[in-house]
């Protein structure tokens, strides 16, 4: 009895030992086969993110240019509204000082006028009477008779005045209202100063934003050849530790293989010499 199981053991370790010796055996020539894969799946990997980063720059290059474009067309604009600006604040005191000469001083003026032409029609009626007295007297040879009296030319000319005060008023309340408008334009321009200022900022941080992506993916793209190199460093070191394990894995079940080989044949020292119960 203790012959046939020492002979099933022996056979159960020659079998285990067997199947080592077999999984070392197409371990170590699995892990050499495939490490030309790996090794290619690496390269591949790396060249794929060497060009998907080149790529991305390629992109942002051309996004940065956009924004540069955009970077000057604001700029444009901006100094177009502060011109604008700028002509329209010094284009306020005329308007104001003009809207108070038409409205205010040229009325009084006007007045002024009227007033002393009023007095000039007083005076030049006295001397188209003096003149009709005169040219009544006989033998004195004047003939005075005009076809519009002088004071009625003076009078004619005062009536003429006489609906500037209105006109000008009227043209005073065109240029306040004017002088309005142009202030409402004015904060309106200022706000859109204001956003144009905005927009400059974020252009102005999104370039930044560009630039530091763009000097990530120069690093990115720099450092991938040293990835590569120690990635297949990594794998040979790898694929050695492990055909060392096998071999070290392989004598073992070589070992084991004899063992049971000396169990199978009761070449043991216990089957040869067995233990006395008593």
């Amino acid at each position: 009895m203790i012959k046939v199981i020492s002979r099933l053991l022996g056979i159960f370790l020659m079998l285990a030992a067997l199947a080592g010796i077999l999984l070392s055996v197409v371990g170590t020539l699995f892990v050499w086969r495939i490490k030309p894969m790996a090794v290619e799946q690496v390269s591949n990997g790396v060249s794929f993110a060497n060009r998907t980063a080149t790529a991305t720059r390629d992109l942002l290059d051309g996004v940065d240019s956009g924004l540069v474009q955009a970077q000057s067309g604001i700029e444009s604009i901006d100094a177009s509204l502060e011109s604008l600006n700028k002509a329209i604040s010094d284009l306020d005191p005329v308007l104001d000082t003009t809207s108070a000469l038409i409205g205010e001083d040229l009325p009084l003026i006007i007045g002024d006028v009227q007033t002393s032409l009023a007095s000039a029609v007083s005076t030049a009626s006295t001397v188209d009477s003096t003149l009709r007295l005169v040219s009544a007297i006989p033998f004195v040879g004047i003939s005075y008779a005009p076809a519009v009296p002088l004071s009625e030319s003076i009078a004619q000319i005062s009536d003429s005045l006489s609906p500037l005060p209105e006109k000008l008023v009227e043209l005073q309340d065109g240029m306040d209202s004017t002088v309005r408008n142009l202030k409402s334009l004015q904060v309106e321009i200022q706000e859109l100063n204001t956003t144009v200022q905005g927009l400059k900022t974020s252009l102005e941080d999104t370039h930044s934003a560009i630039i530091e992506y763009q000097d990530l993916l120069a690093e990115i793209e720099s450092g991938l050849p040293g990835l590569e190199k120690r990635l297949r460093g990594y794998i040979n070191t790898l694929t050695w530790a492990i055909t060392i394990f096998m071999i070290w894995f392989f004598f073992l079940q070589v070992g084991l293989f004899t063992q049971g080989l000396e169990v199978f044949s009761q070449e043991s020292y216990y089957f040869r010499h067995p233990l006395n119960p008593g």
